[in-house]
């Protein structure tokens, strides 16, 4: 028993140095790369801005709340982009600084009924969205090809909604969170990012380092 317990304390030991000597090697790495300027264009898909304008989700919960006395029906749903471009400075560090902006647009039809009447209301409704942000990221792990990074962006979005060309708008607070970014590439690369928030559920497209 006693030389299992050794044996068990050797290997932890053994495998937390070398864990330390990577996470040390890969900072070294980090650390010697030159300051630099990175521009990205890229696509998102499922951005909290077309979850938001997509009312389907909705529709469930007024027919639920109100037992049925009000119902509404979301048909036709379509929405491009976002469409998103991205200037960063990455000094001699883990961390890079920059500003994101993008785009998207959608519409939808939305059939509105009651318990009490027995027309229905049909809106055409149309909007497009511009986000503009700044971005912060830190890279716990760049190679000479390979870039493992998470993000976070905070901002604005300025919204345009349109209903039976009757048109309305707003802007609200924003946020985006990647929880895991990936680089392939050295000057010209591509990357995708898994988040939540106006970038999309996933966001994939090229980087060029400057």
């Amino acid at each position: 028993m006693t030389t299992l317990k050794v044996s068990k304390k050797s290997f932890a030991l053994r495998a937390f140095v070398i864990i330390l000597l990577l996470v040390l090697l890969f900072a070294g790495r980090v650390n010697c790369q030159s300051a630099h300027h990175e521009l990205s264009v890229s696509y998102g898909i499922q951005s909290t801005t077309e979850l938001i304008n997509n009312n389907e989700l909705m529709d469930s919960f007024l027919r639920l709340f109100t037992l049925g006395l009000l119902h509404s029906e979301t048909t036709n749903s379509k929405a491009t982009g976002p469409v998103l471009f991205s200037w960063k400075y990455i000094p001699k560090s883990r961390w890079g600084f920059g500003v994101v902006a993008g785009r998207m647009k959608g519409s939808y039809d939305e059939t509105i009924g009651s318990y009490w009447f027995e027309g229905k209301t049909v809106n055409h409704c149309k909007y497009s969205a511009f986000t503009l942000a700044p971005e912060i990221d830190f890279r716990y792990l760049q190679l000479e090809k390979l870039t493992l990074y998470s993000s976070a962006a905070v901002g604005l979005t300025f919204l345009s909604q349109e209903v039976n060309n009757s048109t309305e708008k707003s802007n609200y607070f924003d946020a985006h969170v990647s929880l895991i970014g990936l680089r392939y590439g050295q000057k010209l690369a591509a990357f995708a990012e898994l988040g939540f928030g106006f970038k999309g559920l996933i966001n994939f497209g090229v980087n060029l380092e400057l």
